[in-house]
């Protein structure tokens, strides 16, 4: 999370600690695919892909999710899907998942197989998202008919499908808390930097897009008065050194 708006020192750290406090290149994502895009007067963003099924919101100001996605049906009387990623999730991480849920549905309206809905197919079952996740380089931890548990890298990223252990808390899930779940530690105990949710019928191809870009290697350059004095300590490493600049409001950007 964001503790000033004075930016000066800037550090490198991994990808998945990098943060959400700059949305422009998911706002970027979002205008290339020609979703309609409306900011609030409390600096939300708003955006609608161009079928009409699907809502991207950006949210800072409403509390503890800042994006929510959602797809309804047809008649937008019913909601077939959702995805949700609390502050601090890397920008690009949701810029990635929103460039693959865009080429999912590129091809809507049109019919489509049992096991997809629009946006693409959603992962049928445990056993395919313990094969996924075995073959990106997760390792599995916990693995039974109903639920799979994975950790990347330092074992600060745990994700995990299937009928959700009640430790995830996700009471809102469509079905019955079946889905995916992300969530990025300090450390492989430490404290929450942020999480994601999503529910079992998201398209595969968008959730795969997102773990991919939270588990690329590398370095990320970022403001340290963007990070949280935790991540600073264990995976802040400085670069140089940038004068202040004065930040940039959505509202700015966007005609209400």
């Amino acid at each position: 999370m964001s503790v000033g708006r004075s930016h000066s020192v800037v550090v490198s750290v991994p990808p998945r600690f990098a943060g959400g406090v700059d949305a422009e290149p998911a706002f970027e994502v979002i205008r290339a695919g020609g979703w309609s895009m409306v900011a609030d007067p409390a600096a939300n963003v708003h955006a609608r892909h161009p079928g009409g099924l699907v809502y991207a919101g950006w949210l800072p100001a409403a509390g503890v999710w800042t994006w929510r996605i959602r797809c309804t049906d047809g008649l937008r009387t019913s909601v077939l899907w959702t995805a949700d990623f609390s502050d601090d999730v890397p920008t690009a991480a949701v810029a990635a998942y929103l460039g693959a849920l865009a080429d999912g549905l590129r091809d809507e309206p049109g019919p489509r197989p049992p096991e997809a809905g629009p946006g693409g197919p959603f992962c049928p079952d445990v056993a395919a998202a313990h094969a996924h996740l075995a073959a990106t380089g997760w390792e599995i931890r916990e693995l039974n008919g109903r639920f799979v548990e994975a950790r990347h890298g330092e074992g600060d990223l745990l994700v995990a499908y299937g009928v959700l252990a009640p430790k995830w808390h996700i009471p809102w899930m469509l079905r019955v808390g079946s889905g995916w779940a992300v969530l990025c530690t300090v450390g492989r105990d430490g404290p929450e930097v942020w999480r994601a949710v999503f529910d079992g019928d998201a398209p595969m191809a968008a959730v795969a897009a997102f773990l991919a870009a939270a588990t690329a290697p590398g370095a990320v350059a970022c403001y340290a008065d963007s990070l949280s004095s935790d991540v600073l300590a264990r995976h802040g490493e400085r670069t140089r050194l940038r004068p202040s600049r004065p930040a940039t409001y959505p509202r700015e950007r966007f005609p209400s």
